[in-house]
């Protein structure tokens, strides 16, 4: 009959009959393997958390003697292998061994604690750091003409150096050692240039392949949230909806009024030295061109549009009218600059191009040449004013931001801007829109991307993918597979604007949250440090990690 047996730490254990047949001895090795197998398979003592911390601080503290005791290793290594000394590499491991040894039983700590091992890989780490300011090819032609081959080359050497000074915390082999740091090392730089490629690349993933948004509107979305501030809550109020979309069209409009105040605020101060000029300016020139402008729109002297001899009417009388006033007083250049813009005026209203026009912009430039011709200090400013003119008739005309464009053809041309191709004159309206930002709207960039990714559905081309995607997924589902739409989820993520956009956002905000803790921190260095910093930091750490275990 089975026997039972009460074993400490296991409890009633019943045995079958040879348990009885089995000498005293016997038994109790039977008894003994039993409780050993049940301690095994138990899980291990969860120590505290004052155990922990000490575990890893002993950990970290080791790192700062892993490096002398590297160094000095190193050294007894060269001595043995120029002759010099024999074992004298054994003697110097042993002592370092040792004094490890009783360093960490000191410490009460556990060196086969995943603590530990953590704490002294962090210590190597920052014990290595300053590796990272040595790099012998900052001022070579290698790193003047193959700056990438440069870095991988610099980040093999730190990575190498690293992991001889800290050799001593792993019992690999010294030349493999130095393969895994130089090899670490050296894979930084280009996997840094491959996440970096990677993030540039995104923006145009999720926002010209992907939702239809425009990749200009995940880039502003992002730097909204990097941002913070104005910027960050007018993005957000445009892409929620709170902030009305016409309300884009009166900054630009408000924005484009700054810029003709502007241009003649600095007309008018370049104007100060040409009122003192009073010489007394001849007409010939503007004569000739009205002469030149009787041709349009006549035949044989008969006028063949009443519009465009109306305007070549009011021009002749406005002109008349400027030769019957005072000379000493109107006809100097400053007194023709005033003319000019009488005929400006009556230009502006015109269509551009069209016969009236040019026969008004015939009298226009007779009358500025004329100045230029007879008093050139007049020309720079002249030549400052047009530059400015052409700037704000151009932002004008491309937007529909005149007296008389239609309001919800200037929003689309505005909400044009996130694309780039041949609808928005291959970015020249984003350029536009840059000025206009720059002259006083602001937050135009945000407010326009806000309006792009509001969206909860795709646009363009990715409105018809994930369309075509998600009723496949609805037939996979209809056939018994609904893992199907689950698996679906991530790339109608993807393809709402607005999932984009909030994402994008969020991911800024990160960023600026990260920037100001660092900056508060008072290292904030760390971002230009970090490329080394990683180098030195893996080639120390890698060959450790490897080993899964201490060296003593």
């Amino acid at each position: 009959m089975p026997v039972t047996v009460q074993i400490d730490g296991v409890g009633n254990v019943q045995m079958d009959d040879s348990f009885k047949g089995l000498s005293a001895a016997d038994q109790q090795a039977t008894v003994d393997e039993i409780a050993n197998q049940h301690a095994a398979a138990q899980p291990a003592r969860q120590q505290s958390f004052g155990q922990n911390f000490n575990n890893a601080m002993a950990g970290f503290g080791k790192a700062f003697y892993d490096v002398p005791q590297s160094i000095a290793e190193l050294g007894a290594r060269g001595l043995d292998a120029t002759g010099l000394t024999h074992g004298a590499y054994n003697t110097v491991k042993a002592a370092n061994v040792s004094a490890m040894q009783k360093g960490v039983a000191e410490s009460g700590a556990d060196a086969n604690s995943p603590y530990f091992k953590g704490g002294n890989i962090a210590g190597d780490v920052v014990s290595t750091l300053p590796v990272m300011g040595v790099n012998p090819l900052a001022d070579t032609a290698m790193a003047a003409k193959l700056p990438a081959l440069a870095q991988i080359v610099t980040g093999a050497g730190q990575g190498a150096a690293a992991a001889g000074l800290t050799s001593s915390n792993s019992d690999q082999p010294l030349g493999q050692q130095f393969a895994l740091g130089a090899l670490g090392g050296a894979a930084l730089p280009t996997l840094g240039a491959a996440v970096k490629g990677a993030g540039k690349a995104l923006p145009y993933i999720l926002g010209d392949l992907t939702s239809g948004a425009g990749s200009a509107a995940v880039k502003q979305a992002f730097n909204a949230g990097k941002q913070g501030g104005n910027t960050s809550a007018a993005f957000l109020s445009s892409m929620r909806g709170d902030t009305p979309a016409a309300q884009v069209v009166a900054d630009a409009k408000d924005a484009l009024a700054n810029m003709r105040a502007d241009r003649n605020a600095a007309y008018r101060s370049g104007m100060t030295d040409i009122s003192g000029d009073k010489t007394v300016l001849s007409f010939d020139g503007i004569d000739k061109a009205m002469g030149d402008a009787s041709q349009v729109k006549t035949f044989k002297g008969q006028d063949l549009s009443k519009s465009t001899g109306a305007v070549r009417g009011e021009i002749q009388a406005t002109i008349d009218n400027w030769k019957s006033l005072d000379p000493a007083e109107y006809h100097t250049p400053e007194g023709f600059d005033a003319l000019k813009q009488q005929i400006g005026d009556i230009k502006d209203n015109l269509p551009y191009n069209s016969p009236q026009w040019v026969v008004a912009n015939k009298a226009y430039s007779a009358v500025r040449k004329s100045i230029t011709d007879q008093a050139p200090a007049y020309d720079k400013v002249m030549a400052d004013y047009s530059k400015a003119s052409d700037a704000v008739s151009d932002i004008q005309r491309e937007l529909s931001l005149g007296p008389k464009g239609n309001p919800a053809t200037a929003l689309r041309k505005l909400q044009s801007v996130m694309r780039d191709n041949a609808n928005t004159s291959w970015g020249q309206r984003a350029d536009y829109a840059n000025a206009l930002q720059d002259a006083g709207a602001k937050n135009l960039l945000p407010q326009i991307a806000g309006q792009a990714l509001s969206s909860p559905m795709p646009r363009g081309l990715g409105r018809l993918v994930a369309s075509g995607e998600l009723g496949s997924a609805a037939g996979a589902a209809l056939m018994g597979h609904p893992l199907a739409l689950a698996a679906l989820a991530p790339a109608l993520a993807a393809a709402s604007p607005r999932f984009v956009g909030e994402g994008a956002y969020y991911a800024g905000s990160a960023a600026r949250l990260g920037n100001n803790a660092v900056g508060k921190m008072g290292i904030a260095a760390l971002p230009k440090l970090a490329p080394g910093a990683f180098n030195t930091g893996l080639g120390s750490a890698l060959p450790s990690l490897l080993a899964a275990r201490p060296a003593f």
